[in-house]
Formats: structure tokens, sequence, C-alpha cells
């Protein structure tokens, strides 16, 4: 569950709120709080609660119709239209463009991409190895990039 839901944003996004917020830093963590945090849990509670196996079956009683509908604009404001190209351009933003000339961007862009899905469909081919390939390969490697990355930092500010 941790590696499904925990990632860049939860880590990055909440330092640069407070950031922004200044003085109204409370307000705007209550925001993030309900919406990072209680709203996937909540999700999750209404799964186990209804017993329902998919988000399909858990709209089911209000209608065919719309449960279709609802399951087609969140997979694809979700996986398609927003959180696929934000994860590529992300991660390609973070890790490979400080690395690559500014006259090469696009085509690095467009390789790197190719090569990150490549990575992500190898993994998630066999939706029954979903949660193994994050449970056993994903977790472990983020979590000791976050290690890495805790050290390095201070490390950096000695």
């Amino acid at each position: 569950m941790f590696g499904l839901f925990f990632g860049a944003g939860n880590l990055i996004f909440p330092i640069h709120l407070g950031q922004i917020a200044g003085p109204n830093w409370f307000p705007a963590a209550i925001g993030f709080l309900l919406s990072a945090i209680l709203l996937p849990l909540f999700s999750i509670f209404a799964l186990s609660l209804t017993k329902s196996s998919s988000m399909y079956e858990l709209v089911l009683p209000v209608g065919r119709i719309f449960s279709l509908l609802f399951l087609m604009a969140a997979h694809g404001s979700m996986g398609l239209l927003i959180g696929s190209p934000r994860l590529a351009t992300v991660t390609f933003t973070m890790g490979v463009q400080p690395f690559v000339p500014k006259t090469w961007l696009p085509i690095a862009l467009f390789l790197f991409s190719g090569c990150f899905f490549a990575l992500i469909i190898a993994l998630a081919y066999r939706q029954t190895s979903i949660i193994k390939s994050v449970g056993q390969i994903l977790n472990p490697l983020f979590v000791t990039l976050l290690i890495l990355l805790f050290f390095c930092s201070f490390h950096y500010q000695w």
C-alpha cells in the first residue's frame, strides 16, 4: 500500500506548498491532508466496506451507464490524460534533463519516455504481479533512494 500511494508528490509537494503558503500554512496543510491522505484512505475503506472488487462495482448501484462513464473518466483523467504524461516528464526533468544538452532535450525526452513506459509495461504486464513488482522491487528501491537522498542532503549541508 505504501508503494502504491506514496510518491514524489507526497514528498516534494508538501514542502513546496508550505513555502508558498507562508503564514497560511495551516489551512494549506489541512487541504493537503484532506486531498492527498484522507481521500485515498477513504477510497480504500469504501472498497473494503462494500466488498467491491472494482471501482465499476462500487459505483454500479447508481446505474450501469453512470458506472461506465465514471470509470472511463477516472481512468482517462488519471491515466492517459494527466498521470502518465506527468509521470514521464517529472521523472525526466528531475533525473535526466540536467545531464542532457538543451539542443537534445526533445529527442532525449522521446527516447526516455519510450524506455520508461516499456519498463512500466514490463513491470505491470500481468495484473497479478503488480503488487509483487511494487512491493519487492520498487518499494525497496524507493526507500533506498530516499535514505540516500537524506544522507546526501546532510553531507551537502555540512
